[in-house]
Parts: structure tokens; sequence; C-alpha cells
């Protein structure tokens, strides 16, 4: 998939590589990327847009808006875009698949002190409209800050930086979180850690760099 600007529409090109349209580009368009801005001047929110991390779950590719508490979807089965708002107050936010079909988030609040964990479930209301909804807050060790670097493999990552630079244990440190039981473990620490906030976490390989299967 390719994301393009052309004025206040937005152009996906998308190219398939199986299927009846196999080896073939086809375009989507959203015309509701203006209404979506309205308001916002002074910032490029599309370059902007394109610069954070796109999220995937139950078939729909997720963006997040800066600065603006929304994100931009697309549904791949549908194949159409619409807008989703987020709870006021989160950030470092990343989408996973809940039970029943529904979105999951993990963040943190602007309001906490950097130990805890949020995670929230996306729930229909049953009238056409949704509302985010707490669903666990999850404690992490009390001696580091947080970032949340992804989730990949059926885990979260989550990267430490310790309060006390001077302390003689590690300075740096990674944990994960396994989704399907709400585990934190630590895997991983260091003295010293170039960690960058566009560092992605992936799991497993390409298909043309898998190991073969029988």
């Amino acid at each position: 998939m390719c994301l393009l600007r052309c004025s206040s529409t937005l152009i996906l090109f998308i190219f398939s590589s199986s299927g009846a349209r196999a080896g073939q580009w086809r375009t989507v368009t959203f015309g509701g990327w203006g209404a979506l801005m309205a308001g916002h001047v002074g910032v490029d929110f599309f370059l902007a847009t394109l610069s954070t991390r796109r999220h995937y779950a139950h078939g729909r590719f997720y963006w997040e808006i800066p600065y603006t508490r929304k994100l931009l979807v697309f549904d791949t089965r549908t194949e159409d875009f619409s807008s989703l708002s987020t709870p006021r107050g989160h950030y470092q936010m990343v989408f996973v698949e809940a039970m029943e079909g529904r979105l999951g988030m993990f963040s943190r609040s602007i309001e906490d002190d950097g130990k805890h964990l949020l995670y929230d479930i996306l729930q229909d209301n049953g009238d056409g409209t949704n509302q985010w909804r707490r669903e666990d807050v999850i404690s992490v060790p009390y001696k580091y800050h947080y970032d949340i670097i992804g989730v990949a493999g059926g885990c979260l990552l989550l990267h430490g930086n310790v309060d006390n630079p001077e302390s003689p244990e590690f300075h740096f440190s990674s944990y994960s979180l396994d989704l399907q039981t709400m585990k934190l473990k630590w895997f991983r620490g260091t003295q010293s850690l170039y960690f960058s906030p566009h560092t992605h976490l992936y799991a497993g390989f390409p298909p043309s760099l898998s190991p073969p299967t029988i």
C-alpha cells in the first residue's frame, strides 16, 4: 500500500499479489481528510501521520493523527476509510485484537506517574456509537520510566529507563507483556542502549526469508 495526499483528498494505492487482481494496482480515495482536519492549521498533519506507527487489528489499519485524538482507519474488507476518536490524556498508544472482534488499546496516561499501563476496549453502545472502557490497569516495576515499543508475536514490548542512573543495576531493561495472561516478564538488561522513538517491533520473517515448511 502507498498512501498519498492530493489537495484535501487521500489516495491509497493497493497492489495485489494474489487473487483475481494479482499483479494489478488499484486506488481507494478518501475525501473526508479536509473535514477531519478542520480547525487545525499550521501543521502538516498528513506528513505527521505518515511518521507515526501504523497499527493493524481485525482486518483494519489504523494511523494516529497527531494532536487530534483521532485515528485514520482503513477497512481492508470493505476498502472504506473512516475515523475513530481516542480517549483524552492518553499517549504512546498501541492497538491490539481484543476478544469478539473488538479493538483493544494499551496506553499511558498523562495523569499517571508512569508506573502503570492502561488497557481499554472499544465497546459498541448499541446506538451506532462507540466508547472506550477501562478493562485493566497493569502495574510495572517502580524503578523505571517506560516507553511502549509495540506489539508483535502476542506480546507487548516495553523499554525501561532506570530512575537513578547511578544505580549499579541495569540502566536499561526490556519487558514483555503476554497479551493472553497479562503477565509481565523481564528478558533483557544493559548498562547502555541507544533507543530510537522510531524503533518498531516485529516477529518472524518475510515469506522470502522464512525457513521452508512441510
